[in-house]
C-alpha cells in the first residue's frame, strides 16, 4: 500500500500545483475550509472502508493523558499566573517554564524566542484558545474544558489542536507557504494505511516530494532545521495522534477518529463498524478490504459469535451475490472459513458467479458428489486476479502455479476466454503483460485476442 501511494503522490502533487475554482491562493486554517480539498487532491472515493474505534468515553480518556494538551495547559496556567503572555515573561521565566515542560534551553535566553520549541508550543497554546487570543494573559475556554470538560468537549479540543498541528508543523522562517495544508496531507496519507502505518523513510520522502524547493535548498534546510516529517511525528505522538513502533509511524484510534471526522466532513464517508450483534455481512467484508490480519480475525471472531454458521454463512453468501468482484472474494473467503453450513453451500450452487465457490468449499467438507471443473478453477482464478490479489510478478506466478499444475496453463487460459466473466480480457492481459515466463505470457496473450469473438 505505501509504495501505491508513494507511486501516486507525484501525480497528486501537480494535481494540487493547479489552481481550482474558488481558490485564492490563501493557506489553509483547517481540516473543514476551502480550499483544501483531500477528496479532490487525492481522488479519494466517495466511501472508504470502515473503522472499529473505541467508544467515545475510552477515546476522551485518551485524549485527556495527552502530553501536548498538558503542556499547552501548563503553559496558559503560568499565563494567567503572571498576568501576562509568554512573549513578556524574563529570562528567567522563560527559562523556568522551559526546563519544568522538559524542552532544550539554549546557554543564552533574553526572551521567548531564543527557546524555539516553547514559543512553538505558546503559539499553538493561543491558537487553541487555551488563553484568550485578546489578552493573553487570560484563561481561555479550552483551559476549563480539557481536562475536566465533557467527554464531547474534550474531544473537542483535541481534535482542534490536532487541525492546528497538520498545519503548524510544516511552517518555518524560509518554508515555502505552499506547506501549509502538507502537515493534514500527511495525516491523511497515514490515515489511508491504517494498521500498516508509513515507514518513517517514505513519510519523509512523501514531504520533500512535494515542496516546491531545490534538492539542494532543501537539504540544507534540514540540516538546520530538522525534517518536517520528523517534526510532524514528534508532535504527533506528544498529542497522542500516533505511534512510532520500529520507524513505521500509525494513527492511534484517537487519530483515527479525527481523520475520519475530518474526511467525512471533506465529503468521504468513513463509517465507524457498529456492535458485532448489528454488523452485516457486508459490514465485515468492507471492513476487510484494509484491515491487517489480526484486526479482521478479532471482528469475524466476534461476528461468528453473535450468529449460528448457517446464518453466518448465508448472509456472506448473500453479500458476495450482490457485491463486485472484490466483495465476492472477501465475502466467499470469510465463508469458506466457517464450518457446518452445507445447505448454503448447495443452494449458492445455483448462481453461476458463486457456484465454483461453493463446489470447492464442499469438496472441501468431504461432499463426495461434487466436483469443480477446470472451468470453475478459471472463474476463481479470474476473480482472484480482477479483485488485485496479485501486488507482483511473484504473487502472479505463484498464484497461477496453486491454480493449475504447470504445463497446463495454456489450457486453463483457453477456459478463461470462454468463460462469461467480465474481466476475462482484462486479465489474461494482465498475466500476459506481467507473468515472468515468456512462454505463460505469451500463450496469455494469445487468449486474450479471442475474447471478443467468445
Amino acid at each position: 500500500m505505501v509504495e501505491g501511494l508513494l507511486s501516486e503522490l507525484g501525480t497528486e502533487a501537480e494535481k494540487r500545483e493547479q489552481p481550482r475554482q474558488g481558490d485564492n491562493g490563501d493557506a489553509t486554517d483547517g481540516f473543514d475550509e476551502e480550499p483544501l480539498s483531500f477528496k479532490e487532491m487525492l481522488g479519494l472515493p466517495d466511501r472508504l472502508p470502515p473503522l472499529r474505534l473505541p467508544s467515545e468515553e475510552e477515546l476522551a480518556a485518551a485524549a485527556r493523558q495527552s502530553r501536548l494538551l498538558d503542556c499547552l495547559r501548563s503553559l496558559a496556567s503560568r499565563a494567567v499566573e503572571h498576568s501576562r503572555g509568554a512573549e513578556d515573561w524574563t529570562a528567567a521565566e522563560v527559562t523556568a517554564a522551559a526546563e519544568a515542560l522538559g524542552l532544550p534551553v539554549p546557554e543564552t535566553v533574553e526572551g521567548l524566542a531564543d527557546v524555539p520549541d516553547l514559543a512553538r508550543r505558546w503559539d499553538l497554546a493561543v491558537d487553541a484558545e487555551f488563553i484568550d487570543p485578546a489578552t493573553a494573559a487570560a484563561p481561555g475556554p479550552a483551559l476549563d474544558e480539557w481536562p475536566s470538560g465533557s467527554d464531547e468537549d474534550v474531544l473537542d479540543v483535541w481534535s482542534d489542536v490536532l487541525g492546528l498541528i497538520s498545519e503548524d508543523a510544516f511552517q518555518g522562517e524560509d518554508v515555502d507557504p505552499e506547506l501549509a495544508d502538507d502537515g493534514a496531507f500527511a495525516l491523511v496519507m497515514l490515515f489511508m494505511t491504517r494498521h500498516e502505518g508509513i515507514p518513517a523513510w517514505a513519510l519523509r520522502r512523501m514531504v520533500a516530494d512535494v515542496v516546491e524547493v531545490e534538492p539542494e535548498e532543501w537539504e540544507r534546510w534540514v540540516e538546520t532545521s530538522g525534517d518536517l516529517a520528523d517534526r510532524l511525528l514528534a508532535i504527533l505522538v506528544d498529542l497522542g495522534a500516533a505511534q512510532v513502533d520500529d520507524e513505521i509511524a500509525r494513527l492511534t484510534p484517537l487519530g483515527q477518529y479525527a481523520l475520519a471526522g475530518a474526511l467525512t466532513e471533506d465529503g468521504v464517508e468513513v463509517p465507524i463498524l457498529p456492535s458485532a450483534e448489528e454488523m452485516t455481512a457486508g459490514d465485515l467484508v468492507e471492513f476487510a478490504v484494509a484491515a491487517g490480519d489480526a484486526e479482521l480475525a478479532a471482528e469475524r471472531e466476534a461476528w461468528l459469535q453473535s450468529r449460528t454458521p448457517a446464518e453466518a454463512v448465508d448472509e456472506l453468501i448473500a453479500s458476495a451475490a450482490s457485491g463486485d468482484v472484490e466483495h465476492r472474494v472477501i465475502a466467499m473467503t470469510l465463508a469458506k472459513s466457517v464450518e457446518g453450513a452445507e445447505q448454503q453451500w448447495r443452494q449458492a450452487l445455483d448462481d453461476p458467479a458463486l457456484a465454483p465457490y461453493a463446489k470447492s468449499a464442499l469438496q472441501e467438507s468431504g461432499a463426495p458428489d461434487v466436483e469443480p471443473t477446470p472451468a470453475d478453477a478459471a472463474w476463481l482464478l479470474a476473480d482472484l486476479l480482477s479483485a488485485g490479489a496479485a501486488d507482483d510478478q511473484d504473487d502472479l506466478a505463484a498464484l497461477l502455479a496453486d491454480s493449475v499444475p504447470a504445463g497446463q496453463e495454456a489450457a486453463l487460459f483457453d477456459q478463461i476466454w470462454r468463460l462469461d466473466h467480465p474481466h476475462a480480457q482484462e486479465v489474461l492481459t494482465l498475466i500476459g503483460d506481467h507473468h515472468p515466463d515468456k512462454k505463460i505470457a505469451k500463450a496469455a496473450r494469445k487468449a486474450a485476442h479471442k475474447v471478443p469473438t467468445r
